[in-house]
């Protein structure tokens, strides 16, 4: 066994572990549209506490998960998390929350996704319109028409649906097509460098002006600086999420930003 495949059977160890030991965690990161930069909702992300190598992101063990059973176990963990974090905000008051959480294709494969979305929503009263689910387009190459007849099901359902990293070099203009897209997602990968860089700048340029065309929203991930913001507002960028806005937030931290914001579709309790 080489060296990248003795990690890999380590790291799916460890997270059988994370799961039984509550190492895992759910965050949030406000968005806000563009040009008013007003909150619009947040998106989900996983995290690990990792007993040895501290904090990992999502993207440094979602991928290995997805490989076995623990990518159904551990993604549709935390979509039940995050409607329990939902329907605890609308207890204490904070209506109309928009949240948009990732998922692996084999959530839609093996996991039973668009059943287990429908129970949480009816169990919880979350109406499904305000959940988004965020796919990657470089997973869908693979089971691609298992994963876009189970999305279509979803939608079918009253669910969203966005393309989370669109501009990566996996990603094909063919999707924007072959899905009911609620949006597309600029990868901060995507946008870094924007606007100085220009071989960036005229990409990020060009997918605006498709989507545009098509009529699909586009939200900007990792929007960093005031001129990353001026961009793309000017250029027709409808939301966006990074540090420019806000940072990610815990749960608790999400709530209370999202109650000092007055206008996103919310809700807030009166006064008092």
């Amino acid at each position: 066994m080489d060296v990248a495949a003795t990690a890999r059977v380590g790291l799916e160890s460890d997270l059988a572990k994370a799961v039984a030991g509550k190492e895992l965690g759910v965050e949030y990161q406000p968005r806000a549209t563009l040009p008013q930069k007003s909150f619009c909702g947040l998106e989900a992300g996983l995290y690990w506490n990792h007993p040895r190598h501290g904090r990992l992101e999502a993207a440094a063990f979602m991928p290995v998960a997805a490989q076995s059973d623990l990518g159904v176990q551990i993604g549709n963990w935390q979509v039940r998390l995050v409607f329990a974090h939902l329907a605890a905000w609308r207890e204490r008051g904070l209506r109309g929350m928009r949240v948009s959480i990732p998922v692996a294709e084999v959530q839609l494969r093996k996991g039973g996704l668009p059943e287990l979305l429908v129970a949480l929503a009816g169990s919880h009263g979350i109406a499904p319109a305000d959940i988004t689910l965020a796919m990657s387009a470089s997973t869908l190459a693979t089971h691609a028409v298992e994963t876009l007849t189970a999305l279509k099901s979803v939608t079918d359902k009253g669910f969203a649906i966005e393309l989370s990293d669109f501009g990566l070099d996996k990603a094909t203009l063919g999707l924007l097509d072959a899905l009911p897209l609620a949006g597309i997602g600029l990868s901060e990968r995507t946008i870094e460098g924007v606007p100085g860089d220009h071989a960036r700048t005229v990409m990020v340029e060009g997918v605006l002006r498709v989507a545009a065309g098509l009529g699909i929203p586009v939200l900007a991930k990792g929007v960093a600086t005031a001129g990353q913001v001026e961009f793309l507002s000017d250029r027709g960028c409808g939301r966006m999420q990074g540090s420019a806005y806000a940072g990610v937030l815990t749960a608790s931290e999400a709530e209370s930003f999202a109650r000092t914001q007055a206008h996103g579709g919310l809700e807030l309790p009166a006064a008092g």
